[in-house]
């Protein structure tokens, strides 16, 4: 179960860094809420198409509609917060403060999940929040208030995926996201509203521009790409959710890391970007913090 679980992981952590590396290069032409609107409904047919072929019919009915909603809502605003500190930080800081969220599952999946988390890995999370700490560098120039945003996302990235454990004997992995994909256009829509009345000033900094900035229509290339992103959004959902619906979400959660090597070797490839020491450094003591706790878990190998 542990194996299938991490390869499913994997194949998703990969569809969303390749999403981040084109949300970065979109964030410095177009809007946050374009860009959600244009992926939530370049997504829809293929999550129709996976409820298909899950349940042999369109079953979207479901009693659980607003649980299910909240948990899209969750997603929606992680994913918010997440792209607008890409729009201003290099790609491997963001998705570093961002492995936070496993620490997150741990802590969330006590009072939601009843699982038991022993003494050890709570120390294991304290190792891996001093790595967090050693790639941020507080106390130098570069922290700012985007260096907080990744965190929030993390934050409701974890509310976000305990939930989903929580309907996963109710619900299939297709109708789960076919619900939070609602959330995220939703989402998109209320904030391209809000800009109706809310206007951009020039002097803010990348983020705010990011989040105020009004709708343009993309040229046929752009758009390409959001739409492609888009279709890749319902696979990566599809394949996050899965993998956290047969396996424990805390057990589950250090492979979030598998991110990291993704990353690193597509903003190589985009940007020519290396991780600094620091990164490096701080990087692996939260690696190894994660690992070190699920070593510390009961044998899940079946």
């Amino acid at each position: 179960v542990l194996i299938h679980a991490v390869a499913v992981l994997a194949a998703a952590k990969l569809v969303f860094a390749l999403q981040d590396v084109v949300i970065k290069e979109m964030s410095q032409t177009y809007a946050v809420h374009q860009i959600m609107v244009i992926r939530s409904v370049s997504a829809f047919p293929v999550l129709l198409g996976l409820v298909l072929f899950t349940h042999k019919s369109l079953a979207l009915n479901s009693p659980r509609k607003l649980l299910l909603l909240l948990r899209g809502v969750l997603m929606a605003g992680a994913f918010l917060f997440f792209y607008l500190a890409l729009s201003a930080m290099p790609l491997t800081t963001v998705t570093v403060l961002f492995f936070t969220a496993p620490f997150f599952i741990m802590v969330f999946s006590i009072p939601l999940l009843g699982e038991r988390v022993e003494p050890s890995r709570w120390l294991a999370v304290i190792v891996g929040f001093v790595g967090v700490v050693i790639v941020v560098r507080p106390d130098t120039a570069s922290f700012g208030i985007e260096s907080t945003l990744p965190v929030i996302a993390a934050v409701l990235y974890a509310a976000c995926q305990v939930l989903a454990r929580r309907v996963a004997t109710q619900e299939s992995a297709a109708v789960m996201t076919f619900y939070a994909n609602v959330a995220f256009l939703a989402f998109g829509i209320v904030l391209a509203l809000a800009l109706v009345v809310i206007k951009p000033d020039p002097a803010a900094g990348v983020s705010v521009q990011f989040l105020l900035r009004t709708w343009s229509m993309p040229d046929p290339i752009d758009l390409l790409f959001l739409v492609l992103t888009g279709v890749s959004m319902g696979i990566g959902f599809a394949l996050s959710t899965q993998a956290y619906r047969v396996m424990e979400a805390h057990r589950l959660a250090p492979f979030e890391y598998i991110m990291l090597l993704w990353v690193v070797l597509l903003s190589y490839l985009a940007w020519s970007e290396l991780p600094d020491v620091n990164t490096m450094v701080g990087s692996l003591i939260i690696i190894g913090s994660g690992l070190y706790v699920l070593n510390r878990s009961p044998s899940i190998i079946d």
